[in-house]
């Protein structure tokens, strides 16, 4: 088995198994039934189409991305903010349709996403991808990983390490940090099940813990997305979670102020969105030459710039541009682009 499969058959294997614990939890409360089982299903892929969608938003248009063919699903180059958030959105979106219980769906899919995580983050550590930048060495969870791995190629970019170094320098174990914050976050779960919490418990309190783990651990990645996605889903599922758990302890006008306080920073965040975007950008002037010569130093670094010169087309483009765009987008995953 090759390192992309055990990576696929540990995500798959963590989804099973997370399934699996959201299944017990809904039948502990007495409500595993056929809605909730296709709220779980539904849930998963909303999982899969958005982590993809994600991933291709940093080098496709919006419309480009948006045309996922069945094989894509099974491909590597995923971002799990907006799988997740989609899973959540259109699971419960089911439950409201069906009239199902959709806070005890939400606390079950809270439960099978602290489990999923752990064992998924396994399989980047796997292939390498997802890595934090150089850790003091003295460290003894940072590990050194061999040519062809994203570190060791963003190492010897960086001037950190030489052709003739056969490991990188240590480098953060990114995935590993996410996998301990979901089983922290877990334990947190299932500490709050002895106490038999009122149904959606779970559910905010995960909407908490999750992005505050993922907010405080993104800055350690090696490689930095242009996205504002990875910053933007966190940040909205913080302000509603928590806008959620404090309104549940408050009377229906308070609720009201901190239901209209969580809008007014959400709006605040959409509208600085765009300003962020805006900001990382890579200078188009002078269009594709600066792309290419940044890409030429930096490949990792530098590829969401490069893909994203094919959003005007790519026929005024010089050949040399376009099969450098390719290997681009076959660095991020996205084989179909690449063809």
């Amino acid at each position: 088995m090759t390192a992309a499969h055990e990576y696929m058959f540990l995500w798959a294997l963590g989804t099973a198994l997370g399934g699996c614990a959201a299944g017990w939890l809904l039948h502990r409360r007495g409500h595993l039934t056929p809605a909730t089982a296709a709220a779980l299903l539904i849930a998963g892929a909303g999982l899969a189409i958005g982590s993809k969608w994600q991933s291709n938003l940093e080098t496709m248009s919006f419309a480009e991305a948006l045309r996922l063919p069945p094989s894509d699903l099974l491909s590597g180059g995923r971002r799990l903010p907006l799988g997740i958030a989609l899973g959540f959105l259109w699971s419960l979106g089911w439950c409201a349709i069906v009239r199902a219980p959709w806070r005890d769906v939400g606390d079950a899919l809270a439960l099978a996403t602290s489990i999923l995580i752990p064992i998924g983050r396994l399989g980047c550590l796997r292939v390498g991808c997802c890595l934090g930048h150089v850790c003091p060495a003295h460290l003894p969870f940072c590990f050194r990983h061999p040519p062809g791995t994203e570190a060791h190629s963003q190492q010897l970019r960086d001037g950190l390490i030489s052709l003739s170094d056969t490991l990188s320098q240590p480098a953060h174990p990114l995935p590993l940090y996410f996998g301990i914050a979901s089983l922290l976050t877990l334990g947190v779960l299932l500490w709050l099940l002895r106490r038999n919490p009122a149904p959606g418990t779970l559910l905010y309190v995960f909407g908490v813990l999750r992005p505050t783990a993922k907010l405080a651990l993104e800055p350690l990645r090696a490689n930095p997305v242009a996205s504002p996605l990875m910053i933007v889903i966190p940040l909205v599922g913080l302000v509603l979670s928590s806008a959620a758990l404090v309104g549940r302890r408050l009377g229906t006008r308070k609720r009201r102020m901190v239901l209209a306080h969580a809008a007014t920073a959400l709006v605040l965040l959409f509208g600085a969105a765009p300003r962020v975007a805006r900001a990382e950008a890579e200078p188009t002037a002078p269009a594709w030459a600066e792309s290419l010569q940044r890409y030429a130093q930096n490949p990792f670094k530098y590829r969401h710039a490069l893909a994203r010169l094919g959003r005007e087309g790519v026929d005024e483009l010089p050949p040399l541009v376009v099969l450098a765009m390719a290997d681009a987008r076959l660095r991020g995953g996205n084989a179909r682009a690449a063809a």
